[in-house]
């Protein structure tokens, strides 16, 4: 005779339900925009009752911070998956790279980009979604230079490279969304890497 399922405990259920709006807002605010973004929207998206939503989430201060939670939750489990695809082989400079693409050219960091434009009149609001942004990538950077630091680059050098490479990607992201230009973006990555490699030896070190 199978055990029946357990089940979840009251705590597991607010959970559940708070992250569910919470990728409901996010869709929302992904296809339509944060100026466009009703709260009144989001219970309907999710499939659950105003008052549900409500409950959890009185004020749109309070999802809007929902949803920036469950964009930086998103971003660090892609940067995690990119660290564990990692090994003796990796063109770690590439890497790198590409795991600052797949955060600054992500719904993820559009997303919260979106929502500090739109964020004029809550200094508050903005301060926090800076803040938690500015802990996951310094979180993961400092990763980065863990991982050259132990494939013989100097602390310092390291530093800069990986500072550097977020910096310009970072940058061509924030353009893009003006003028898009992929071929311009292989074309200045790809003199970054050859100016890297040139400038420090160990980079050609694999």
């Amino acid at each position: 005779m199978s055990a029946k399922p357990q089940r979840k405990t009251q705590d597991q259920r607010t959970a559940d339900a708070k992250a569910l709006l919470a990728r409901a807002a996010f869709e929302l605010i992904r296809d339509h925009g944060y100026a466009n973004f009703r709260v009144a929207a989001v219970a309907k998206h999710a499939g659950v009752s105003q008052g549900g939503h409500l409950y959890h989430f009185p004020k749109k201060g309070d999802v809007t911070r929902a949803v920036i939670e469950y964009a930086i939750e998103a971003a660090r489990a892609k940067t995690t998956s990119n660290f564990n695809l990692v090994t003796a082989q990796t063109d770690t400079l590439r890497a790198i790279e590409a795991d600052c693409r797949d955060y600054y050219f992500s719904h993820n960091f559009d997303v919260a980009m979106d929502i500090i434009k739109g964020l004029a009149g809550s200094k508050a609001l903005q301060d926090y979604i800076s803040k938690a942004h500015r802990a996951y990538r310094e979180q993961t950077e400092t990763a980065w230079i863990a991982t050259l630091e132990h494939q013989g680059w100097p602390a310092a050098d390291a530093e800069i490279v990986v500072a550097m490479t977020a910096s310009m990607v970072r940058g061509l992201a924030i353009r893009a969304m003006i003028k898009p230009d992929t071929e311009q973006y292989q074309r200045l990555l790809a003199k970054w890497h050859d100016m890297v490699e040139q400038t420090f030896p160990y980079a050609r070190q694999r």
